[in-house]
Formats: C-alpha cells, sequence, structure tokens
C-alpha cells in the first residue's frame, strides 16, 4: 500500500473525537463524565447516542473499572441500558439473558427510549426470533424513532433466510427502504447492504460475475446518487452507507464510483462491512488508493 495513503480505520472512536473522548471517561471508571456526554448525543440525535452507547458497549475494560462503576450505578437507567449494551456485545449466554430482561424492563418503564427498543431488536437478531417478534420490537422502534436507520439495518438482518424469511423479501424491503427515504439519508446504503450480504452467503464458491447484475446495480448506484444528493443527516451513519457503496460498487467493477465513495470516507471505513469482504481487500485498496491519491491532488 503506498505509504501516503491511510489505512482503513475502522474504529468510530478513533474517527470521531467525542467518541474517543467518551470512551477514555469509561476507560477511567468516570462515569458522570459518560452520562453527561451521552445526554448531550442524546439531546443532538437520538440515533447518535444509539451509536455511542455501541461503541461504550464494545470499550475494553481490561481493570474491570467500567464494569464497577456500572454496578455502583445500576439504579440509573441510562447505566442499566449501557450494562445490556455491554452484556449483548461481549457476554456469554447467561449475561444476554439477563441483558434482555433488563431491557425489557426499561422498555417497559420508558416505551419512548429508541436506544433501548434497538438493544432489543439486537437481541431478536442474536437469537434468531421469529421475524414476527422482530418485525414488533421495530414498529416500537419506529414510534419512539422514526428514521432510525441503524434500527432498519438490523430489521432486515432479521428478516434474512437464516430468520426465517428471504433474500427476495429484504431486498424487496431494502429497496422500498431507499425509495422512501429523503435524499441524503443513510437508508439509501441499505439496499447496497443487503445486496452484498446475499452475496456473500452464497459462501466460497460465489463468482464476482453473479454480483455483477446490471439492472441491479443500476438501482444501487441510483440509490448512491440519491444518498450523495444532499447531507447526510446523522453524524455518523454517512461511515457506513459510504463504505457499503464503495465496496458493493467497486466489486461490481463500478470503479469511479467506488472511487468517490473511498474519497468520502478519507481514511475511515466501516469495520463490520470492511472485514466482511477481506478476501477482496487487495482490489478494493487499490481502488482506495487510487481514489484517496486523486483527492489530494484536487
Amino acid at each position: 500500500m503506498d505509504a501516503s495513503v491511510p489505512a482503513p480505520q475502522g474504529d468510530l472512536a478513533e474517527i470521531f473525537p467525542e467518541l474517543g473522548v467518551l470512551r477514555a471517561h469509561a476507560r477511567d471508571g468516570d462515569l458522570e463524565a459518560v452520562l453527561e456526554l451521552l445526554e448531550v448525543l442524546r439531546a443532538r440525535d437520538v440515533v447518535d447516542h444509539t451509536v455511542a452507547v455501541l461503541v461504550l458497549a464494545r470499550a475494553e475494560d481490561p481493570d474491570g473499572t467500567l464494569g464497577q462503576a456500572l454496578e455502583e450505578h445500576d439504579d440509573d437507567p441510562t447505566v442499566r441500558v449501557l450494562a445490556a449494551a455491554r452484556g449483548l456485545t461481549l457476554g456469554d449466554s447467561t449475561a444476554r439473558v439477563t441483558a434482555e430482561a433488563s431491557l425489557v424492563r426499561r422498555c417497559a418503564e420508558d416505551p419512548g427510549n429508541p436506544t433501548a427498543w434497538y438493544l432489543r431488536l439486537v437481541a431478536a437478531r442474536d437469537a434468531r426470533l421469529p421475524a414476527g417478534e422482530a418485525l414488533r420490537r421495530h414498529d416500537r422502534l419506529q414510534a419512539a424513532a422514526s428514521d432510525h436507520v441503524p434500527g432498519r439495518r438490523v430489521l432486515l438482518e432479521c428478516l434474512r433466510p437464516r430468520g426465517g424469511g428471504s433474500w427476495e423479501g429484504v431486498l424487496d424491503a431494502a429497496t422500498s427502504a431507499s425509495e422512501h427515504a429523503p435524499d441524503g439519508s443513510d437508508a439509501h446504503a441499505l439496499l447496497a447492504a443487503t445486496y452484498l450480504a446475499a452475496w456473500l452467503a452464497q459462501g466460497p464458491d460465489r463468482s464476482i460475475a453473479s454480483l455483477r447484475v446490471p439492472g441491479v446495480i443500476d438501482d444501487i448506484e441510483r440509490a448512491a446518487t440519491r444518498f450523495a444528493a444532499a447531507p447526510c443527516p446523522s453524524r455518523y451513519g454517512w461511515v457506513a452507507a459510504h463504505t457499503d457503496f464503495a465496496v458493493l460498487l467497486g466489486l461490481a467493477g463500478r470503479r469511479a464510483s467506488s472511487a468517490g465513495h473511498f474519497r468520502a470516507l478519507g481514511a475511515a471505513v466501516d469495520a463490520r462491512t470492511w472485514s466482511s469482504v477481506h478476501e477482496h481487500h487487495a482490489d478494493l485498496l487499490t481502488i482506495r488508493e487510487f481514489a484517496l491519491a486523486e483527492g489530494r491532488r484536487r
């Protein structure tokens, strides 16, 4: 890789300074500072709050400082949601059951809590609950936050074949989400994310040719155009959206379009999407290097 091109960075706490500060407070066990910053993010945007909680859910806690602080303040509702998020993300099966029970109580206390409903949707996905239950939880999330794109992303994952659904149904739902989303919304990327996931699900024998269906890729190009037509309203959501488009379009042979999304990303990538295509990193890194070098020359 060109030494002048930064390595892909998939850690949101490294990409966004305020999330880095939040994680540092958590690692120090400074729960008061954590809660204050979470409240600032909640006031700014409920989706930002959800993303911040997910960053904290994955934060390392080698000496148990954060875990102890959470236990000592489990009377605080935000602390309980954060502890549940960590249980779902890092815990064993017993911890996940405990986390789900805590979230059930929190949603009963505050039915309008988007992050709690989002986490219940994640729990439904991970437990492979029936699609009807995932849809019910998403309906409650949507009632609390009508444009919660991370929640819609998890719902689409719940509707995949392993959850009893079908790829055709998920692709239809992703297409509908894009068609009804305003310009700039990261919901437009759900179509690219779903199409990429369906292709990856074909296993090691999948072929690049099967990804390059002209009509489908044209639809994704149109979704990408609408995403780029206005500023993304989500402070953090553009990273996943641009990564979905950059990866899918790059693999589909639309290198110029892919390069535009890599250029918009700069050093950032969505860690989950990027890691899912590790076998194709060499080709994608070539596109990315060209995009970032071209961006510097402009």
